[in-house]
This record gives structure tokens, C-alpha cells and sequence, in this order.
């Protein structure tokens, strides 16, 4: 397989809709938000709550996301940033 083959790995949106589908196929209600200085989705399901920074592969989070993420980590919200990689610990949080 040369480089050319393999598929390129999914931008932001991409990303955040392939979090979406796995997340109601597990059950969880999704909520999607737009702004770029908080999280992409809050996903619910009882008695659980999760915040989720969906980033690319090679995407950093920005100083204002950054902030979003410790802001809700000193709340003792479980809060997170996924990537592509990350699929199976994705897996293991929706479960």
C-alpha cells in the first residue's frame, strides 16, 4: 500500500460526525456546539455526562479550547480530547 492508497484521516467535522454516530449507536443523547472556544459535543446518557474536544489528528487545541478543558476538569466534569487514534478509548467511555 503506498501513500497514495490510504485513506486521508478525517478533518474536525469528519471527526465530530464519526464521534456522533458511535455515540447514539451506544445510546448516548448528543448534543453538537459550533463555537471554537469550547467543546464539540456534550454527550448524556444516565447517569453519565461527557464533554468531548474533538480534534484531527494533527490538530492542537487553541489557547481558548485549552482553557474550556481545564475549566471543566477542575469542575470534576469528565471531560476529554479525541482523535482518530483514540478510537479504541472512545469505545471504552461510550460502552
Amino acid at each position: 500500500m503506498t501513500y497514495l492508497d490510504t485513506p486521508a484521516p478525517p478533518g474536525r467535522y469528519g471527526w465530530r460526525l464519526e464521534i456522533l454516530g458511535r455515540a447514539e449507536f451506544h445510546g448516548w443523547h448528543v448534543r453538537m456546539f459550533g463555537a471554537d472556544w469550547g467543546p464539540d459535543l456534550l454527550l448524556i446518557r444516565r447517569p453519565r455526562l461527557l464533554w468531548v474536544f474533538a480534534e484531527p489528528e494533527r490538530g492542537r487545541l487553541s489557547a481558548a479550547r485549552l482553557a474550556s478543558l481545564a475549566e471543566l476538569r477542575a469542575c470534576h466534569q469528565v471531560a476529554v480530547v479525541m482523535r482518530p487514534t483514540t478510537i479504541p478509548q472512545l469505545e471504552r467511555l461510550l460502552a
